[in-house]
């Protein structure tokens, strides 16, 4: 038991596990493992030894663990099997004896790893002061640039915005303008409207009856009574042009021949023309002129027309819209008092078969006639019914214009599509003949005291479709 306790103790010093006590055994015990073998005296060839600077004497420290035990081994000459457990002791007990070795060693472990550590890439804090201060200067000058581009965003964004405030004044401009000019027209279209609603007929239904009575009732009467050929020529032209139904001006007097109205047209649509020009013109001025033709039939004053005619003329200077229902009631009363008679329409039709009898063919007759009194009968109410409107009728005839030329789009005088379509820019300039009927227009008393006027009614003018003629020189570079 006493031998088993050092064997003991002793693998607890090879192991690591001792005490105090047990190292201060374990050095004994390795005094004593020496001390059993017999050291042969040693020379410095022997040891290998150096000589240093100092005089002294060294062992060059061995390349590794290998090359110190087998230089050991043979000089102490033991077996390499018991040398082992010779060197692992003594490693052991070394350690142990010379703990000074293992804290240089571990310090120069931990030298090594810092140096490894440094020269690895690692965090700023591990930087030098010049390196630090680079980069803090890069960083620096990087913040810069990012704050110039910054401050240009912000200056071209400041430059849009307050470009498009100004596209917003600009639009909000134009659309208080249209909302304006929209409010107007909304105004004038309510007024408009009322005043036709009050009229109880519009300017279109209007515009529709006066087409409707030229072209059915005057047109297909003229065109089965009237002559084929006026047979007194100068004598029917010195009338026409006395009353004004053709052009009496100077200059159309003067124009080529071929640009003039004859009465007796090739084609034989001259007398028709006529008449039915003369028989318009008739029916406006005695229905047109003024709203008081039914106080003719008023026997006690001869005047009674005309005085009417001038009391309106007076009150219309200062109250325009209260004269027209001064009118309106004025007519009322006439049609009730002196409605129109059939004696007056027959001496109003007389009247013009004597004025223009050589306009009229042999086969006038009674029936004829009275088919005549009808459309002075018809004409006449429909007269009544336009005086009775809120407005004031004006009708102007060929006298009424003072260039009496032709020109293209004008809103007042027209000629028939299809001489519009074979002529086109011909017509332009082209002195007009004669109107086959006048213009009658609409004038309304506006809130602002200004006249707005509404062509119900174009003129329809004759202008010549001839072709202008060539002189002899032409004639002949022609051939």
């Amino acid at each position: 038991m006493m031998e088993a306790e050092p064997q003991r103790r002793f693998e607890r010093v090879l192991t690591g596990k001792y005490n105090r006590d047990e190292r201060r055994y374990s050095m004994q015990e390795q005094k004593r493992y020496y001390n059993d073998y017999t050291v042969p005296p040693i020379s410095r060839d022997h040891l290998n030894l150096e000589e240093t600077a100092d005089g002294r004497y060294r062992q060059p420290r061995p390349n590794n663990l290998s090359q110190n035990t087998s230089t050991v081994a043979n000089f102490l000459n033991v077996k390499p099997s018991k040398w082992s457990t010779l060197s692992t002791i003594f490693g052991r007990a070394t350690q142990l004896l010379s703990p000074g070795d293992s804290i240089r060693s571990r310090q120069k472990d931990q030298k090594r790893h810092t140096e490894a550590s440094a020269s690895r890439p690692g965090p700023r804090s591990s930087s030098t002061p010049y390196e630090e201060a680079k980069l803090e200067s890069n960083e620096l000058q990087e913040i810069r640039h990012r704050a110039l581009y910054l401050e240009n965003t912000v200056t071209k964004l400041t430059k849009d915005l307050q470009k498009a405030h100004e596209e917003v004044a600009v639009l909000t401009k134009a659309v208080t303008e249209n909302e304006t000019i929209i409010t107007r027209a909304h105004a004038t279209a309510i007024s408009t409207l009322a005043d036709n609603v009050s009229r109880k007929i519009t300017d279109d239904m209007i515009r529709e009856e006066l087409n409707k009575f030229l072209q059915t009732d005057v047109l297909s009467w003229c065109a089965d009574l009237c002559t084929e050929r006026i047979l007194d020529e100068d004598a029917a032209l010195s009338k026409l042009l006395q009353v004004g139904l053709i052009n009496n001006s100077e200059s159309y007097l003067k124009s080529a021949e071929y640009l003039k109205f004859t009465v007796n047209t090739p084609d034989g649509s001259g007398p028709f023309l006529l008449l039915k020009a003369a028989l318009v013109h008739r029916l406006c001025y005695l229905y047109l002129c003024d709203a008081y033709f039914l106080a003719e039939a008023l026997h006690m004053n001869t005047n009674s027309r005309s005085n009417l005619y001038q009391l309106e003329k007076n009150f219309g200077q200062t109250q325009p819209n209260a004269v027209i229902d001064w009118r309106i009631q004025t007519i009322e009363c006439l049609e009730r008092s002196v409605p129109i008679m059939n004696e007056y329409l027959q001496r109003e039709a007389q009247r013009f078969v004597e004025n223009y009898e050589f306009l009229l063919s042999e086969t006038y007759d009674h029936e004829a006639h009275q088919d005549l009194v009808q459309i002075f009968a018809s004409f006449a109410s429909l007269a009544l019914k336009l005086w009775k409107t809120r407005t004031n009728i004006k009708w102007y005839g060929l006298n009424s214009f003072g260039k009496r030329h032709f020109q293209p789009g004008d809103p007042w005088i027209e000629v028939k599509q299809s001489l519009t379509s074979r002529m086109g820019g011909q017509l332009n300039g082209r002195p007009i003949g004669l109107f086959i009927h006048p213009t009658i227009t609409s004038q309304s008393p506006s809130k602002n005291d200004k006249v707005e006027e509404v062509v119900w009614l174009k003129a329809l003018a004759w202008v010549s479709d001839k072709d202008e003629p060539m002189d002899r020189e032409e004639m002949a570079q022609a051939y």
